[in-house]
């Protein structure tokens, strides 16, 4: 199982997997368009609800981020974003983070009580709700390597762990997120 050390770089990672792959187009035709398909079956991370996580990537160049961040911040939103079961994006060769920008791209500062206008900012990544919104999501990364494991065994697991302590007021709504 492909497993990102960090939460906020999982969404780069699976497109530079995916361009990483297409090299070998040539080479082993069949075998790419299996593994391909295989990992669109697995670009949650990819979803425009976990696109956000993204922006906090530090290995991610700014201008990379900041493109998302303006794409967020235009959002608007009607607030109070029903949490369901995201869809899963297909990557193409030509994408990038910024393509997977949605309306749903605003549930994460929803869920942390976060307006998304600092993103529009010039110095977004310098705005104290942006370290906020960091700092939640660190609080949250340990929990985060659980849920890789647990999403195999979907949805028998969840149901055990809707007790856990969290940093997250509405843990529940997170994992429903996932």
């Amino acid at each position: 199982m492909f497993n990102s050390p960090r939460l906020t770089s999982a969404g780069r990672k699976d497109i530079s997997l995916y361009k990483s792959l297409l090299k070998f187009k040539n080479i082993h035709k069949k075998k790419l368009s299996s593994t391909s398909s295989v990992l669109n079956c697995h670009t949650w991370y990819l979803t425009e609800e976990l696109i956000p996580l993204s922006l906090f990537d530090k290995e991610q160049p700014l201008e990379k981020r900041t493109l998302l961040a303006t794409k967020i911040g235009l959002l608007i939103t009607p607030g109070g974003t029903e949490i369901c079961k995201p869809t899963l994006p297909i990557i193409s060769p030509k994408s990038e983070l910024a393509d997977f920008v949605g309306e749903r791209s605003t549930t994460l500062f929803d869920l942390l009580s976060t307006p998304v206008d600092f993103l529009l900012k010039p110095n977004w990544h310098l705005q104290p709700e942006k370290i906020s919104v960091k700092t939640s999501i660190k609080n949250l990364s340990p929990s985060m390597t659980l849920v890789n494991e647990l999403l195999d065994m979907w949805p028998n697991s969840i149901p055990t762990l809707q007790g856990t302590r969290s940093p997250l007021k509405n843990w529940s709504k997170l994992w429903k997120l996932i």
